[in-house]
This record gives C-alpha cells, sequence and structure tokens, in this order.
C-alpha cells in the first residue's frame, strides 16, 4: 500500500483540526520580516565572516547559506544527506584565501564537510554513528606553541546515546565516548582548565592529539528532563546557561567539585525551552550580555533581562515552535529565530526596538489580535520524540 502525506487523507482529531486552522491564520503576518525556506529548519548557525548571512539546517536533506537583507532564500545550498539535516559547525580556514569548512549532520547517520565557498563536498564521515546524529561540536587547533599543533577536532553527539572523536581532515574516528544513557542532545567547549562539572552534561578533557578522552567529573542534575542547549561565555566559564525539556532555562553558576552548580536564575516557560543565546553585548567580544533571549516550543521568542531575570519583551511570530537562535551584527543586537514552520525571523533588541516590540503587543492586544492560545493543559504538536523520529526515518526509506 502507498504512503501519504496528505493529511487530507489521513483521520485526525478536532484538536489537530483547529491547531491547523490557528497556524494558517497566524501563517500570514510578517512579524520578524519572514524568509521563508520551504522545509523545516531544525537548526541555524552565524556566519562569522558576514553577520548578513546565516546558515540553516533542514528537514529537506540539506543546508543553506541565507542572506537576510535579500528577504529571499536563495540558492546557496549545500546538499549530500538522504534525510534532515539537524546540526551546523564551522571550522576557521588554516590560510587567510582559504574558505571556511561547514559541517553537516543529519538523521541519515553521516557527517558531511563542505567548502563554503564553493559547496563542493570535500569529506563525507559514512556512519558516523549507529542512530541518528543530534549534535555537532568543532575544537580548532591550538594556538602556536613550540610544539607542532594538532588539526583540530570535531565531535558528534547522537541518539545511540555516544559522542564521537573525529580526525576532521582524514575523518578517522579517533575514539568513541559511551558514558550517556540516552541521546546525546548538545555539546559545548569549556573555555576555562577543567575544574567544574557540567550539569546534567558529562564533563570531558579531549586531548587536541586525539588520544582517548578521560571523564573529568561526575554527572550532574540541576533539570527534570533533556537539556537542548547550553552555553558556556568564553571569558565567563563559571557561567552556565541552559535550556531544557523541564520549561526552563537555567543561568547557573559553576564551583569546583564536589560542589553542586547553584542556580542563579531560574526562567519559566510555558512550554519545551528548544534553544538559548545571549545578546546585546557593551562591546564587541564581550560577554557581559543584557538579555538572555529563549525560543519555546509555543511558538515565541523570549527576552529577558540578564541582570534581574525579569521578562523584558515576546516576539510572536512563528506559527509552529521555534528551533534555533543566533546572535548577529556588531554588538549582537539583532537575534535570528527558525522554526518548524519553515521560516527564518529577525528580532532587533537594542532598548529602543524593544520598547517598540512591547508597544506594538500592547496594542496588539487592545485591538483584540492577540493570537490565539492553546487551552491551558493541552499537549502541543512539536518536536518529535526519538521513536517518532525514527517511524519518519524508515517511511522516507521506503519511499525511495
Amino acid at each position: 500500500m502507498a504512503a501519504t502525506t496528505d493529511k487530507g487523507r489521513l483521520f485526525q482529531t478536532s484538536a489537530a483540526l483547529e491547531a491547523a486552522a490557528r497556524r494558517a491564520r497566524k501563517a500570514a503576518n510578517t512579524r520578524g520580516a519572514p524568509i521563508p525556506v520551504g522545509s523545516k529548519i531544525l537548526a541555524v548557525l552565524a556566519d562569522p565572516v558576514c553577520a548578513d548571512h546565516v546558515f540553516v539546517a533542514e528537514s529537506a536533506g540539506l543546508a543553506r547559506r541565507l542572506q537576510l537583507s535579500a528577504n529571499a532564500k536563495g540558492a546557496h545550498t549545500y546538499r549530500g544527506h538522504t534525510a534532515p539535516v539537524t546540526a551546523l559547525a564551522l571550522a576557521a580556514p588554516a590560510a587567510p584565501a582559504s574558505s571556511y569548512t561547514l559541517y553537516t549532520s543529519s538523521w541519515d547517520r553521516s557527517i558531511l564537510a563542505f567548502d563554503v565557498r564553493t559547496r563542493a563536498l570535500l569529506r563525507r564521515f559514512a556512519d558516523a554513528h549507529a542512530d541518528f546524529v543530534k549534535c555537532l561540536l568543532y575544537l580548532p587547533p591550538l594556538a602556536p606553541g613550540p610544539a607542532p599543533s594538532p588539526p583540530g577536532l570535531l565531535l558528534s553527539g547522537s541518539s545511540d546515546a555516544t559522542i564521537a572523536v573525529f580526525d576532521p581532515h582524514t575523518t578517522r574516528k579517533l575514539c568513541t565516548l559511551s558514558s550517556h544513557s540516552r541521546a546525546v542532545l548538545c555539546l559545548a567547549l569549556d573555555p576555562a582548565p577543567p575544574r567544574r562539572p557540567y550539569p546534567l552534561i558529562r564533563t570531558w578533557i579531549v586531548p587536541a592529539d586525539g588520544t582517548p578522552p578521560s571523564e573529568a567529573c561526575p554527572l550532574m542534575t540541576p533539570h527534570a528532563t533533556s537539556v537542548y542547549a547550553m552555553h558556556v561565555p568564553p571569558s565567563s566559564p563559571a557561567h552556565l546557561y541552559t535550556a531544557s525539556a523541564d520549561r526552563t532555562a537555567l543561568h547557573l553558576q559553576r564551583h569546583p567539585p564536589p560542589q553542586p552548580p547553584s542556580v542563579i536564575d531560574t526562567l519559566p516557560h510555558p512550554d519545551f525551552v528548544t534553544a538559548l543565546a545571549l545578546a546585546g553585548f557593551a562591546s564587541p567580544g564581550d560577554d557581559d550580555a543584557k538579555y538572555i533571549v529563549t525560543a519555546c516550543r509555543d511558538e515565541h521568542v523570549r527576552v529577558w533581562d540578564r541582570a534581574t531575570a525579569e521578562l523584558v519583551c515576546t516576539f510572536e511570530g512563528h506559527f509552529e515552535e521555534v528551533t534555533g537562535l543566533c546572535v548577529v551584527g556588531a554588538g549582537g543586537w539583532t537575534v535570528v529565530s527558525v522554526g518548524i514552520d519553515g521560516t527564518v525571523r529577525r528580532w532587533g533588541v537594542r532598548p529602543a526596538e524593544v520598547d517598540a516590540a512591547v508597544e506594538e503587543a500592547r496594542r496588539r492586544r487592545e485591538r483584540g489580535e492577540e493570537e490565539e492560545e492553546e487551552e491551558a493543559g493541552g499537549v502541543k504538536e512539536g518536536v518529535l520524540t526519538e521513536e517518532e523520529e525514527r517511524e519518519l526515518a524508515e517511511l522516507m526509506q521506503e519511499s525511495d
């Protein structure tokens, strides 16, 4: 029997039909200057070379480099995967005249390396994992010293509960870390010496020469369930920001082990917190951010005062869950969000822009134009479970 994705031919509940109708009404809004790409967007990464560009990972099995000011998806695509692209990472060129390298991962269990400028496929890390690849982290070479510097490392996390460490130039798998019991959803680099534990995420000392890593600290668990994103400010490594499916984002202070991290602030949300970023810096390269920005499965982007943990404003534009955030421009005063609705949106977070967004939201409420909300206690459609992801991947393979 032939498979179909036509919802008109499938049984749907009244709640599903109502949700689809609500999304159709909301899709017409132009808040955030939406750029539609035609498929679901699962990740976004700022272009370090040009603040007017971002990279996005799409469910159509490709990655794309978008020019934000063009307000069009363009044709700068990176193809080679046979399933949704889940994560992105960039490696700086070894020589000034060379191009950046873009690494992409996918449900097809592979990792691909592309030349950013020419879009040529450089290397394929086939069968990188036994299950979906969920996240990537590129570790650059160490600063030049008396001894030759190793060429950097590429790390990937997977639904198979492992972290793989690769030589990014030869695709050789150097080792596998397997202390996790569930999917590895995000990876982050700790710029400080290994003296403090990561909450909910295991901490590893990864030698630059690719020899087997060692686990630095025991597992810590300040969240009740999965962590979707985390950020360690390079100049403030004692701080850690996390986003979780327990409907909170946390600002944590880390301490030398065995003392657990302390919670500085808890940012409550009505649904899963899927991404976060720091935005609004006093000067380029400064980590003293004015705002914490979070993305939520309830379709909204929230801006929080980092000093007081107060909610400053909520950007409403996406009509499906928001899956990724990044900041662009000098000082990080523009936030880029992406979502399952297949749109890329921009939000200015300079004080005057935030004040204008708050005023606009107030006027919409007065005019009765506030977007319809899900009923209290209702379950929103959104991030697929691992079982649903596998079923979708199997259907895609059967249709080939």
